[in-house]
């Protein structure tokens, strides 16, 4: 896995935050160089209600979340710091979001043929099945099915960039300890696509479905896993490490 250190907020559909994490962040980054050099970017994920049909129609199911807020740092004590400072000046009374805490493997990125054009994103959301212990998990979903994934026609004509988001169960426990809410899923797929048809004609073909989704109910509880699907927002900020 990459040294980098990732902090995800999820935003639950049907509760609205009552605290202004986005400005709370970077108002303390602004003011800690020591958090400032760690962290490199905060970017914000929205989910588009209007996409996604046809994966609905094919089985897939929809995760109650309307987005997501992903913190990036250089190393997990610079999150740390960033988020008990938070903690310490503020009076948080917010339940609403539930939180990951890991670092991202790229598996596939390539270059879009527009950069300038938000890509669309599926975001999946994954229970780990509990007949595989923790390290069982990570290992096939990393080794076997992504390589299974990757060695697809349709996922190197449609896919721009694949990664997997594994969450740190020795990190996950420090920012509980902090007072944060953790959600249950123990790791996050993210592919990008140039437009919502190729999403579709990748995630919807029945012959890629066929191959895939045997070796995907190895490693994953199907019940509380789920996916969204909208795009990046322009980054609400972006940090450069002063090394």
């Amino acid at each position: 896995m990459a040294n980098q250190a990732r902090l995800i907020l999820l935003q639950p559909e049907g509760k609205t935050s009552q605290f202004d994490w986005i400005g709370k962040l970077t108002d303390a980054i602004s003011r800690l160089p020591s958090v400032r050099e760690k962290i490199t970017q905060i970017v914000e994920f929205q989910r588009n209600a209007g996409w996604g049909k046809k994966l609905v129609e094919m089985g897939y199911p929809l995760n109650p979340f309307t987005g997501a807020l992903s913190i990036y740092s250089s190393d997990v004590e610079g999150l740390k710091e960033l988020i008990s400072t938070i903690l310490k000046e503020n009076e948080v009374k917010d339940s609403a979001p539930v939180w990951l805490v890991g670092n991202d493997e790229k598996k596939i990125t390539k270059t879009p043929k527009d950069p300038s054009k938000p890509l669309v994103k599926l975001m999946g959301l994954i229970v780990r099945n509990p007949n595989l212990t923790i390290p069982q998990f990570h290992s096939h979903w990393s080794g076997p099915h992504a390589a299974l994934f990757c060695s697809k026609p349709l996922t190197q004509e449609r896919v721009v960039i694949y990664k997997q988001f594994h969450s740190s169960p020795e990190w996950t426990k420090d920012f509980a300890q902090l007072g944060l809410s953790i959600a249950e899923f123990e790791g996050v797929v993210e592919v990008w696509f140039e437009t919502v048809e190729d999403l579709e004609a990748l995630f919807c073909n029945p012959e890629h479905v066929e191959e895939m989704m045997p070796d995907e109910t190895i490693f994953i509880n199907s019940e509380g896993s789920g996916v969204m699907i909208g795009s990046d927002s322009v980054e609400t900020e972006k940090f450069i490490a002063a090394s």
